[in-house]
């Protein structure tokens, strides 16, 4: 697969086609969310290789389109390009038993073996504002499951890298020893109600200075401002304070090991995790071999 061109996902075109159908009496809304392909004139389209990964399995590894600004949150969460979403429709109660999860996954699964398809198909369920999707991905013996958990509270055990990764290795349940690399990509946001007074790591952009009155404040040397006690920056009011804590932590994890057996094939690994004051989020994509297992 050919690497995909850096920001692709914020400069290209996404579009979308909605559906309505019915199942056990119940009404649903199915979305086929896609990034346009725009090819250039006389440019053949490459035919996919036999037995290759399905694309939504190497968008799982890729780190061109990291934390795009503008996307469907299923797209930042775990890098897919195409995608289709069944919802509850307009006038029908959320997807919350366990029974009717379980029933509608099942469906799913069936669903794409026996069609073949190979872009992720996704259901959502919980309340909307929650924004919990279950689902899966098919290929030519392999499977990718997504799952997801979200609660209003960070526990303290998973306030930190360290237990993040407890709970990725836990999960692809790596049968090797020592475990294969694993990539993290971490993004902060910060929230400054009055910028200036913080010391800023490094100097912003050049054309966005302008933006910024006493844009100096931004060129003070760090390690100046942290030296002192705080007892000293008390007495000197003028100082400016340490950079803020973020007001949200995004964390990526990407590996690539046989699962479930150690003889089974190299299949990629993700876990996208969200870390803000009243939101924890866990959206994994853990991939399986169905063929050695």
């Amino acid at each position: 697969m050919a690497a995909d061109s850096d920001g692709e996902y914020n400069s290209g075109i996404w579009e979308e086609k909605t559906e309505e159908i019915s199942f056990a009496d119940y009404k649903f809304t199915v979305t086929h969310h896609y990034l346009k392909k725009e090819s250039p004139d006389g440019e053949e389209k490459e035919e996919p290789e036999e037995d290759a990964f399905p694309a939504a399995m190497q968008d799982l590894l890729c780190m061109n389109n990291d934390f795009p600004p503008r996307a469907h949150c299923l797209v930042r969460w775990y890098g897919v390009r195409e995608f289709v979403i069944i919802s509850p429709g307009a006038n029908n109660d959320a997807i919350i038993s366990e029974s009717k999860c379980n029933l509608l996954l099942s469906s799913v699964s069936v669903a794409l073996g026996n069609t073949g398809s190979q872009v992720p198909l996704f259901v959502q369920i919980q309340q909307k504002w929650r924004r919990m999707y279950a689902g899966e991905c098919q290929g030519p013996g392999v499977r990718t499951d997504f799952e997801m958990v979200h609660l209003r509270k960070v526990p303290n055990q998973y306030n930190h890298l360290s237990g993040l990764l407890d709970i990725f290795k836990s999960k692809i349940g790596c049968p090797l020893t020592p475990i294969p690399p694993i990539n993290i990509a971490i993004r902060f946001t910060y929230i400054l109600q009055d910028w200036q007074q913080y010391s800023w790591p490094q100097q912003p952009p050049v054309n966005s200075i302008e933006l910024f009155s006493k844009a100096a404040l931004m060129t003070l040397d760090e390690e100046s401002v942290k030296s002192g006690s705080q007892e000293e920056r008390r007495q000197n009011p003028g100082a400016v304070s340490d950079f803020p804590p973020p007001a949200g932590r995004e964390i990526i994890l990407r590996t690539v090991v046989p699962r479930p057996a150690p003889y089974s094939k190299p299949l990629p690994q993700r876990m996208f995790c969200v870390l803000m004051k009243e939101d924890f989020r866990l959206a994994g994509a853990f991939s399986s071999d169905t063929s050695f297992f």
